[in-house]
């Protein structure tokens, strides 16, 4: 039996396919005035530039700096290039968007963009991006009981959330929900390979220098460990020494 001859399983793929894209992640936002929330996917494309951000929708101005402070985090942890200039667009459903927790699923979407990946439908995330301290971290935001009913009302399956708002949730909530402090948190749990973007990053150049080193004595190189705004690896023999 070729389960992919059959015309309702072909027709649930392509569905997912055409909801899935590079660049594409879906964000949870309060609509303005209303006491309720949409899933809203987020789309971003790149040009070579000098960093520009640029919004395709109308949006206050709270909205484009929460999506400009996104990518600053991302640049700071090496993980999408400085040359390049970040549009993005939503689904014109409300007049205007509003507020800064569309940061998170921001982030989401250029790292895929940069990576050139695509993230499941059924993952929607919502946090304010925010700088503290000298680190980026991922803030506390509000209505995230009308964001995680339009989650379940949308099929979603997991909700990337502030690790401030854990205390939110409800105990029987039937949601997988995430928590993350930081951007990094996001791509080590997404399943993505958060490794720095090649080139000339501080990063790179070590990994590149250290690799050969680390061949040429046997040890093994881990795979990338997000700490704080950088990335750790770990080096260690391929057997146990007697």
């Amino acid at each position: 039996l070729n389960l992919l001859e059959q015309e309702s399983v072909k027709g649930s793929l392509d569905s997912l396919k055409q909801r899935e894209a590079v660049g594409r992640a879906y964000a949870l936002l309060v609509r303005s005035g209303h006491e309720s929330a949409l899933v809203i996917p987020i789309q971003v494309q790149f040009l070579p530039g000098t960093g520009q951000v640029r919004c395709a929708v109308q949006a206050t101005e709270s909205f484009k700096v929460a999506v400009e402070r996104a990518q600053m985090a991302l640049r700071k942890g090496c993980f999408l290039a400085t040359t390049l200039d970040v549009t993005y667009s939503l689904d014109l459903t409300d007049p205007e968007y509003t507020g800064s927790s569309i940061g998170l699923a921001a982030a989401a979407a250029m790292f895929t963009a940069q990576r050139k990946v695509a993230i499941d439908p059924y993952t929607a995330f919502t946090g304010d991006v925010n700088l503290e301290q000298d680190e980026w971290k991922v803030k506390s935001i509000t209505g995230l009981t009308h964001k995680l009913s339009a989650a379940r009302l949308n099929g979603c399956r997991r909700v990337f959330i502030p690790m401030e708002n854990l205390h939110d949730v409800d105990t029987t909530e039937t949601l997988s929900i995430i928590g993350v402090a930081n951007v990094g948190e996001i791509l080590v749990k997404l399943d993505s390979n958060p490794e720095p973007v090649l080139g000339d990053s501080i990063q790179a150049k070590k990994r590149d220098r250290l690799l050969p080193h680390c061949q040429a004595a046997g040890w093994a190189l881990s795979d990338p460990r997000i700490i704080q705004n950088g990335v750790q690896y770990v080096i260690a023999p391929l057997a146990a020494p007697t």
